[in-house]
C-alpha cells in the first residue's frame, strides 16, 4: 500500500491537531523510509518480476528489519519514548501514542494488500499478507477509500487560513491518487537502486510538502469537544472572545 497510508496521517490529525500533518507522514511511512536504508546496507532484499501481481511488481524477498510484525512494535515504542522526550505542548502522552499509532499501521495496512511476504518476527520464519494486491481494482479503490476518507477527517478538524491552506490539501491527494494509478500502469525502472532512492526521496519530500501545508490550515474547534469558550462583552453584547 502507498497512498492509503498518508489517508491514516490525515486522519489521525483529527485526533490531535497539535501534531503536524508532515510528522504524521513521516511516521506513518517510516517503514518505508527505513526499507531503502536497509536495502542499501544489504540487511534486505527485493527482485522486480512485471507482472508479479496485477498491482506491483516487486517481490519482497527479506525485510525483516523495516516490515516484520516484531519490527513494527519495536520502532512503534521508539517512536513512542521519542515524543515523550521531546518538548511539546498540550497532551504529550497523546501525542506520543498517536506518533505510535502511526508507525504501526503501516504493517496493518501493508498486510491487507501484500501477498504473504510480511514476516511476523525478525527471523522471517512465518509470513502473512491477505494478497489484495492480486486484484487491481479492489486495492486500488481501497487506496482511495483510505485517502480520500482521511482527508475528508482532516478538512472536517482544520480550517485553511490562505489560499494554499484551503486547496493545497486537496491538490496533494489528488496527485497522490493520480501518481498511484500511473505507477501501476507503467513498466517499473529495473535498477532497484533507482527504485529505493525514487522512494526515499519522494516520501521526505510528501511530508516536506504536508508540513508546509499544515501551517496554513488552524484547528476547527467542535462547541462540544471540551474546550472553554470566554465570553466578554463588547460594544454592549455577548461575543465569543476566544477558544482555549
Amino acid at each position: 500500500m502507498f497512498i492509503g497510508h498518508y489517508g491514516v496521517g490525515f486522519a489521525l490529525k483529527k485526533a490531535d491537531t497539535a501534531i503536524s500533518l508532515g510528522l504524521l507522514f513521516l511516521a506513518v511511512q517510516f517503514a518505508d523510509i527505513l526499507w531503502p536504508i536497509f536495502v542499501w546496507l544489504g540487511l534486505e532484499k527485493f527482485t522486480i518480476i512485471p507482472g508479479f501481481t496485477s498491482t506491483s511488481p516487486f517481490v519482497f524477498q527479506s525485510y525483516p528489519f523495516s516490515h516484520s510484525l516484531m519490527a513494527a512494535l519495536i520502532w512503534s515504542l521508539i517512536g513512542f519514548g521519542i515524543v515523550m522526550l521531546i518538548p511539546l505542548k498540550g497532551k504529550k502522552s497523546l501525542a506520543a501514542a498517536i506518533i505510535a499509532i502511526a508507525i504501526f499501521s503501516h504493517y496493518i495496512l501493508d498486510s491487507i494488500v501484500h501477498v504473504p511476504d510480511l514476516p511476523v518476527t525478525i527471523s522471517g520464519s512465518t509470513k502473512i499478507g491477505l494478497g489484495l494486491w492480486n486484484h487491481y481494482w479492489l486495492s486500488i479503490g481501497l487506496e482511495m477509500v483510505f485517502l480520500f476518507g482521511g482527508l475528508w477527517l482532516y478538512l472536517r478538524a482544520t480550517k485553511g487560513t490562505s489560499f494554499a491552506g484551503k486547496y493545497g490539501m486537496v491538490i496533494l491527494a489528488v496527485f497522490l491518487a493520480i501518481m498511484q494509478v500511473m505507477s501501476t500502469l507503467q513498466a517499473p525502472p529495473d535498477n532497484p537502486r533507482m527504485i529505493t532512492g525514487m522512494g526515499f526521496i519522494l516520501n521526505l519530500l510528501i511530508a516536506g510538502i504536508a508540513f508546509w501545508l499544515d501551517r496554513k490550515r488552524s484547528p476547527v474547534y467542535s462547541r462540544y469537544s471540551g474546550e472553554t469558550v470566554r465570553f466578554v462583552k463588547r460594544a454592549g453584547g455577548l461575543s465569543i472572545f476566544s477558544i482555549m
